[in-house]
């Protein structure tokens, strides 16, 4: 039978202080993330990690006495530890200020920016913050230390006040968490759209792939060689379809009509999260003429008529095929 005794409910809520719940969150966020739990979930629990608990422990570590004046003990003037408004703003503000430069690092580190990895990285910031936090709040006297527990959040104790905010402050920091919010939402949902690269890649005279030089003079009967690079940067792994054709076209009213296609070569791949699968491509062209090679990428199965236009991705080159190695 489970206890709920009181005296010991309001001693669990005496200890579990802000820098408990913080480290529940970020936990929280990283197995809503790592698990995949609905947006309802996810999204949330991410903004709140990387938009507020940065600068909130930072804030904690730096400044950990309440807005109560005391005296210093070195000197004897007075002084005064932040007010709820100031702990607020400053929350939001250095998570403002700590997030990109957390993100400029993991970049640097040559590790794709996922949500996965920018919720990674914050994390251990934060955690390695709050515990900073922990120790600076031990060395702190009690007469003048900022500690809410869920006690004092729900109004027991004499310490209510301290977590008191009027609407101008809420307003306020809840104006910042929208501003940050509308920059930070792309990051913390998995936009495979905004994260998949296409890219044409051809071999030099030594063979190394280079993503320039491409032939674009090809004989008829004489295959030419090419690469096409598929990059997820997504969080999930997903199946593409790449499908290549060549296009005789025509310019109508200012604009590129296909008047003829035909299909070379259609290729299947699945690519996980954070990967690059490279696909080799021989293209032969029969017909002297000029034509566009056109390559489209497609999320699954594409369309009954693959085009550009409902490609996901497109790319094309403009090859001129000459008659000379027929026969040859």
């Amino acid at each position: 039978m489970v206890d709920t005794n009181p005296l010991l409910m309001m001693d669990i809520r005496n200890r579990i202080t802000d820098l408990g719940l913080v480290v529940g969150l970020v936990v929280a966020a990283v197995i809503a993330v790592a698990f995949n739990a609905p947006q309802v979930v996810r999204v949330p629990l991410s903004l709140v990690t990387i938009l507020a608990l940065p600068g909130y422990v930072l804030t904690s570590a730096l400044f950990p006495t309440d807005g109560r004046a005391s005296q210093n003990p070195v000197d004897g003037r007075p002084r005064r530890g932040l007010s709820l408004i100031e702990r607020g703003v400053l929350s939001i503000g250095f998570s403002l200020a700590v997030v990109p430069l957390v993100l400029l690092v993991v970049d640097v580190a040559g590790v794709a920016l996922t949500t996965g990895s920018i919720l990674a990285a914050v994390a251990v910031v934060t955690l390695l913050t709050t515990a900073v936090a922990a120790v600076r709040r031990r060395r702190t006297p009690s007469a003048v230390l900022f500690e809410p527990t869920l006690a004092s959040v729900s109004g027991a104790g004499g310490s209510a006040g301290l977590l008191r905010m009027d609407l101008l402050t809420a307003a306020l920091v809840l104006s910042l968490l929208f501003a940050g919010g509308a920059i930070a939402y792309p990051q913390t949902i998995d936009d495979q759209s905004a994260t998949t690269e296409f890219y044409l890649l051809s071999p030099d005279d030594d063979g190394e792939l280079r993503g320039f030089g491409y032939p674009t003079d090809f004989t008829t009967g004489v295959g030419e060689s090419l690469t096409v690079g598929i990059g997820n940067r997504g969080s999930a792994e997903t199946t593409y379809t790449v499908v290549s054709q060549l296009q005789l076209t025509d310019r109508r009213d200012n604009t590129t009509v296909v008047t003829d296609r035909e299909e070379l070569s259609r290729e299947q791949v699945t690519v996980g999260a954070n990967e690059t699968r490279l696909l080799n491509q021989t293209v032969t062209v029969d017909s002297p003429g000029r034509y566009r090679l056109a390559f489209m990428l497609y999320q699954g199965e594409p369309p009954a008529e693959p085009t550009t236009d409902n490609a996901y991705r497109e790319l094309h080159l403009w090859i001129d095929v000459s008659g000379v190695g027929v026969g040859n």
